[in-house]
């Protein structure tokens, strides 16, 4: 159970590594699902539940000032309750929509709070032609996404 647990964080972070991976659409419920359902060893409910969440969250992006629900923590958690308590394919959708604007709202509370003082201390790097302190405010706010988001 602990391989498998491990082996889920991977795929999560994979998924919310989407933007720095040229936007692959490693993000989107149809791969996050079926990643699940490989790790938990049921494809076949992790492709059903992937496609079922893919038809819930088709159009949902990031357009503009506008955050859509967080499709990567939703399909990951929808997709691993059906595969491991043996429910219903729609079961997931109940769950993963709930989980979804939840993770947004922590995010953007995040965003609000967070990054604003990384962005000031980039700020003073910037102003000491410092690259190497503005590069690590970068990679402490993915850290802190990606750990975040883990727990």
């Amino acid at each position: 159970m602990m391989t498998q647990t491990l082996m889920i964080f991977v795929v999560a972070v994979l998924g919310y590594l989407n933007s720095y991976l040229a936007s692959a659409m490693i993000c989107r419920p149809m791969v996050m699902g079926t990643l699940v359902g490989l790790v938990l060893g049921d494809l076949q409910t992790g492709v059903m539940v992937g496609a079922t969440l893919e038809l819930v969250w088709l159009g949902a992006m990031a357009i503009g000032a506008s955050n859509p629900p967080d499709m990567i923590s939703g399909s990951i958690i929808g997709t691993a309750y059906v595969i491991v308590t043996g429910s219903d394919v729609a079961a997931s959708v109940a769950l993963a929509v709930p989980v979804s604007m939840l993770m947004q709202s922590l995010w953007n509370l995040m965003m609000m709070i967070i990054v604003p003082m990384l962005a000031a201390k980039a700020d003073k790097y910037a102003l000491a032609c410092d690259n190497k302190g503005i590069d690590r405010m970068h990679y402490i706010a993915i850290i802190i996404k990606l750990v975040s988001f883990q727990s």
